[in-house]
Protein backbone atom coordinates (compact mmCIF):
# COMPACT_ATOMS: atom_id res chain seq x y z
CA UNK A 1 0.00 0.00 0.00
CA UNK A 2 1.20 3.67 -0.84
CA UNK A 3 -0.37 7.16 0.01
CA UNK A 4 -0.22 8.36 -3.71
CA UNK A 5 -0.81 12.17 -2.19
CA UNK A 6 1.48 12.11 1.08
CA UNK A 7 4.46 14.17 1.50
CA UNK A 8 5.61 12.45 4.48
CA UNK A 9 3.81 9.21 6.07
CA UNK A 10 4.95 7.38 9.59
CA UNK A 11 3.88 4.32 10.67
CA UNK A 12 2.85 3.28 14.20
CA UNK A 13 1.68 0.34 16.34
CA UNK A 14 1.72 -2.06 13.90
CA UNK A 15 -0.20 -5.72 14.78
CA UNK A 16 -1.30 -8.60 13.08
CA UNK A 17 -3.23 -11.58 14.01
CA UNK A 18 -4.02 -14.98 12.27
CA UNK A 19 -7.20 -16.51 12.48
CA UNK A 20 -7.74 -19.76 10.68
CA UNK A 21 -7.79 -18.66 6.95
CA UNK A 22 -7.96 -14.62 7.69
CA UNK A 23 -5.72 -12.38 9.34
CA UNK A 24 -6.81 -9.03 10.73
CA UNK A 25 -4.03 -6.25 10.73
CA UNK A 26 -3.56 -2.77 12.60
CA UNK A 27 -1.78 -0.03 11.47
CA UNK A 28 -1.66 3.62 13.23
CA UNK A 29 -0.53 6.03 9.97
CA UNK A 30 0.48 9.65 11.02
CA UNK A 31 1.19 11.78 7.49
CA UNK A 32 1.05 14.96 5.63
CA UNK A 33 -1.19 15.04 2.75
CA UNK A 34 -1.17 17.33 -0.17
CA UNK A 35 -4.35 19.27 -1.07
CA UNK A 36 -4.94 22.20 -3.73
CA UNK A 37 -6.82 24.86 -1.56
CA UNK A 38 -9.10 26.85 -3.54
CA UNK A 39 -10.05 29.89 -1.15
CA UNK A 40 -11.48 31.85 -4.18
CA UNK A 41 -14.88 32.43 -2.49
CA UNK A 42 -13.13 32.34 1.23
CA UNK A 43 -14.35 32.55 4.11
CA UNK A 44 -17.63 30.49 2.51
CA UNK A 45 -15.24 27.78 0.87
CA UNK A 46 -16.01 24.16 1.55
CA UNK A 47 -13.57 21.55 1.35
CA UNK A 48 -12.97 17.63 0.46
CA UNK A 49 -9.61 16.52 1.97
CA UNK A 50 -8.85 13.66 0.48
CA UNK A 51 -6.15 10.48 1.22
CA UNK A 52 -5.47 7.87 -1.44
CA UNK A 53 -4.45 4.59 -0.50
CA UNK A 54 -3.61 2.38 -3.65
CA UNK A 55 -1.73 -0.90 -4.35
CA UNK A 56 1.69 -0.57 -5.20
CA UNK A 57 2.52 -3.90 -5.97
CA UNK A 58 -0.48 -6.09 -7.19
CA UNK A 59 -2.59 -4.93 -10.15
CA UNK A 60 -6.33 -5.06 -9.80
CA UNK A 61 -6.61 -8.36 -11.22
CA UNK A 62 -5.25 -9.74 -8.41
CA UNK A 63 -5.66 -7.19 -5.28
CA UNK A 64 -9.10 -4.99 -4.54
CA UNK A 65 -9.61 -2.86 -1.99
CA UNK A 66 -13.11 -3.34 -0.13
CA UNK A 67 -13.96 -0.92 2.36
CA UNK A 68 -15.47 -1.84 5.57
CA UNK A 69 -18.18 1.06 5.74
CA UNK A 70 -19.82 -0.11 8.99
CA UNK A 71 -16.68 0.20 10.81
CA UNK A 72 -14.84 2.98 9.34
CA UNK A 73 -15.91 7.02 10.40
CA UNK A 74 -14.05 9.51 12.01
CA UNK A 75 -13.49 10.62 15.80
CA UNK A 76 -16.34 12.67 16.96
CA UNK A 77 -14.32 14.77 19.31
CA UNK A 78 -11.97 15.39 17.00
CA UNK A 79 -11.60 19.98 16.80
CA UNK A 80 -10.47 21.40 13.96
CA UNK A 81 -9.97 25.24 14.92
CA UNK A 82 -12.03 27.30 12.57
CA UNK A 83 -13.64 24.65 10.67
CA UNK A 84 -16.85 22.09 11.01
CA UNK A 85 -16.69 18.33 9.72
CA UNK A 86 -19.78 18.28 7.72
CA UNK A 87 -19.36 14.63 5.85
CA UNK A 88 -16.88 11.48 5.73
CA UNK A 89 -16.85 8.58 3.36
CA UNK A 90 -14.80 5.97 2.57
CA UNK A 91 -14.47 5.36 -1.64
CA UNK A 92 -12.72 2.22 -3.80
CA UNK A 93 -11.89 3.09 -7.34
CA UNK A 94 -9.44 1.79 -10.10
CA UNK A 95 -6.98 3.90 -11.45
CA UNK A 96 -5.69 3.36 -14.91
CA UNK A 97 -2.60 3.60 -15.86
CA UNK A 98 -1.31 4.48 -20.00
CA UNK A 99 1.35 1.85 -19.19
CA UNK A 100 2.41 -1.99 -18.01
CA UNK A 101 5.54 -0.58 -15.98
CA UNK A 102 7.29 -3.55 -17.94
CA UNK A 103 5.11 -6.22 -16.11
CA UNK A 104 5.75 -8.90 -18.95
CA UNK A 105 2.37 -10.93 -18.19
CA UNK A 106 0.58 -7.88 -19.75
CA UNK A 107 0.55 -7.41 -23.96
CA UNK A 108 3.37 -4.42 -24.42
CA UNK A 109 1.51 -0.87 -24.96
CA UNK A 110 -1.44 -2.11 -22.43
CA UNK A 111 -2.43 -0.53 -19.62
CA UNK A 112 -2.39 -1.77 -15.92
CA UNK A 113 -5.36 -0.95 -13.36
CA UNK A 114 -4.21 -0.45 -9.52
CA UNK A 115 -7.07 -0.70 -6.81
CA UNK A 116 -7.62 2.50 -4.58
CA UNK A 117 -9.27 3.69 -1.53
CA UNK A 118 -10.06 7.25 -1.02
CA UNK A 119 -10.91 8.32 3.15
CA UNK A 120 -12.55 11.65 2.35
CA UNK A 121 -13.22 14.31 4.99
CA UNK A 122 -15.65 17.23 4.01
CA UNK A 123 -15.11 20.69 5.85
CA UNK A 124 -17.03 23.85 6.15
CA UNK A 125 -15.28 26.71 7.75
CA UNK A 126 -16.79 28.29 10.81
CA UNK A 127 -15.07 31.12 11.78
CA UNK A 128 -15.52 34.69 9.71
CA UNK A 129 -13.69 36.68 11.82
CA UNK A 130 -10.68 36.40 9.20
CA UNK A 131 -13.63 37.86 6.36
CA UNK A 132 -14.15 40.87 8.48
CA UNK A 133 -10.42 41.36 9.41
CA UNK A 134 -9.62 41.97 5.39
CA UNK A 135 -12.91 43.71 4.19
CA UNK A 136 -12.92 46.47 7.36
CA UNK A 137 -10.23 48.42 5.78
CA UNK A 138 -12.10 48.51 2.71
CA UNK A 139 -15.09 48.83 3.91
CA UNK A 140 -14.17 52.02 5.90
CA UNK A 141 -12.85 53.32 2.48
CA UNK A 142 -15.99 53.06 1.02
CA UNK A 143 -17.54 54.92 3.86
CA UNK A 144 -14.97 57.69 3.41
CA UNK A 145 -15.74 58.01 -0.22
CA UNK A 146 -19.65 58.37 0.89
CA UNK A 147 -18.07 61.64 3.05
CA UNK A 148 -17.19 63.75 0.19
CA UNK A 149 -21.05 63.67 -1.38
CA UNK A 150 -21.70 65.76 1.72
CA UNK A 151 -19.10 68.55 1.39
CA UNK A 152 -20.30 71.40 0.55
CA UNK A 153 -18.74 73.13 -2.60
CA UNK A 154 -19.90 76.85 -1.60
CA UNK A 155 -15.88 77.68 -2.08
CA UNK A 156 -13.40 77.29 -5.07
CA UNK A 157 -11.36 75.18 -2.41
CA UNK A 158 -14.23 72.47 -1.94
CA UNK A 159 -12.86 70.10 -4.50
CA UNK A 160 -9.33 69.81 -3.00
CA UNK A 161 -10.08 68.69 0.20
CA UNK A 162 -12.78 65.69 -1.51
CA UNK A 163 -9.53 64.53 -4.01
CA UNK A 164 -7.60 64.18 -0.78
CA UNK A 165 -10.49 62.12 0.60
CA UNK A 166 -10.61 59.75 -1.91
CA UNK A 167 -7.05 59.86 -2.85
CA UNK A 168 -6.24 58.51 0.89
CA UNK A 169 -9.63 55.88 0.38
CA UNK A 170 -8.61 54.88 -3.00
CA UNK A 171 -5.02 54.21 -1.82
CA UNK A 172 -6.51 52.29 1.19
CA UNK A 173 -8.53 50.13 -0.83
CA UNK A 174 -5.71 49.04 -3.08
CA UNK A 175 -3.14 48.44 -0.08
CA UNK A 176 -5.48 46.05 1.70
CA UNK A 177 -6.59 44.20 -1.82
CA UNK A 178 -2.74 43.69 -2.07
CA UNK A 179 -2.90 42.32 1.57
CA UNK A 180 -6.07 40.10 1.54
CA UNK A 181 -4.47 38.13 -1.73
CA UNK A 182 -1.71 37.69 0.25
CA UNK A 183 -2.91 36.29 3.29
CA UNK A 184 -5.06 34.20 1.12
CA UNK A 185 -2.84 32.85 -1.46
CA UNK A 186 -5.09 33.74 -4.31
CA UNK A 187 -2.46 33.43 -7.69
CA UNK A 188 -5.13 33.62 -10.35
CA UNK A 189 -8.33 34.24 -10.74
CA UNK A 190 -10.63 36.76 -8.95
CA UNK A 191 -11.42 35.71 -5.47
CA UNK A 192 -14.49 37.10 -3.28
CA UNK A 193 -12.50 39.48 -1.98
CA UNK A 194 -10.70 40.70 -5.13
CA UNK A 195 -14.28 41.06 -6.03
CA UNK A 196 -15.28 43.46 -3.32
CA UNK A 197 -12.36 45.49 -3.78
CA UNK A 198 -12.90 46.62 -7.07
CA UNK A 199 -16.00 46.80 -6.55
CA UNK A 200 -15.19 49.63 -3.78
CA UNK A 201 -12.31 51.02 -6.10
CA UNK A 202 -14.53 51.43 -9.01
CA UNK A 203 -16.95 53.51 -6.23
CA UNK A 204 -14.19 55.63 -5.23
CA UNK A 205 -14.01 56.75 -8.75
CA UNK A 206 -17.51 57.04 -9.06
CA UNK A 207 -17.60 59.87 -6.10
CA UNK A 208 -14.48 61.35 -7.66
CA UNK A 209 -16.61 61.70 -10.92
CA UNK A 210 -19.18 63.20 -9.20
CA UNK A 211 -17.15 65.57 -7.32
CA UNK A 212 -15.54 67.07 -10.26
CA UNK A 213 -18.67 67.03 -11.79
CA UNK A 214 -20.19 68.91 -9.01
CA UNK A 215 -17.41 71.61 -9.03
CA UNK A 216 -18.18 71.98 -12.93
CA UNK A 217 -21.73 72.93 -12.50
CA UNK A 218 -20.85 75.47 -10.01
CA UNK A 219 -18.94 77.19 -12.30
CA UNK A 220 -21.55 77.12 -14.89
CA UNK A 221 -23.22 78.42 -12.17
CA UNK A 222 -25.94 76.19 -10.51
CA UNK A 223 -27.43 76.92 -7.37
CA UNK A 224 -26.10 75.15 -4.30
CA UNK A 225 -29.08 74.00 -3.57
CA UNK A 226 -29.24 72.22 -6.79
CA UNK A 227 -26.05 70.51 -6.59
CA UNK A 228 -26.74 69.43 -2.98
CA UNK A 229 -29.84 67.60 -3.94
CA UNK A 230 -27.61 66.16 -7.08
CA UNK A 231 -25.09 65.00 -4.61
CA UNK A 232 -27.22 63.36 -2.17
CA UNK A 233 -29.48 61.32 -5.13
CA UNK A 234 -25.80 60.33 -5.97
CA UNK A 235 -24.89 59.00 -2.11
CA UNK A 236 -28.21 57.21 -2.18
CA UNK A 237 -27.74 55.47 -5.39
CA UNK A 238 -24.17 54.88 -4.13
CA UNK A 239 -25.72 53.42 -0.66
CA UNK A 240 -28.16 51.16 -2.26
CA UNK A 241 -26.58 49.83 -4.93
CA UNK A 242 -23.06 49.04 -3.16
CA UNK A 243 -25.35 46.50 -0.67
CA UNK A 244 -27.26 45.30 -3.13
CA UNK A 245 -23.97 44.30 -5.00
CA UNK A 246 -22.33 43.08 -1.96
CA UNK A 247 -25.12 41.27 -0.78
CA UNK A 248 -25.19 39.63 -4.46
CA UNK A 249 -21.37 38.63 -4.43
CA UNK A 250 -21.65 36.96 -0.44
CA UNK A 251 -24.93 35.41 -1.51
CA UNK A 252 -22.79 33.79 -4.62
CA UNK A 253 -20.03 32.74 -2.87
CA UNK A 254 -22.30 31.47 0.09
CA UNK A 255 -23.93 29.13 -2.59
CA UNK A 256 -20.90 28.01 -4.38
CA UNK A 257 -18.45 27.61 -1.48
Amino acid sequence: MEFVNAEKVQTLLHTEQHRGEASWANRKVRGTFRYDWDEHNFPFDRHTLDIQLEEGALDASEFVYEPDTANTTYDPHLDIPGWKISDFAMTPSTVTYGTTFGDPALPPGSISEYSRLTPSVSVVREDLSGFFKLTAVVYAAFILSLITYLMHLESTTALSPQMGLLAGALFAAAVNMLTASAEIGSESGLTLLDKIHIVVLLYILVAALVAVASRLLVERGWSTSAIARLNYRAFARAVVTFVMINAALIGGANKVG
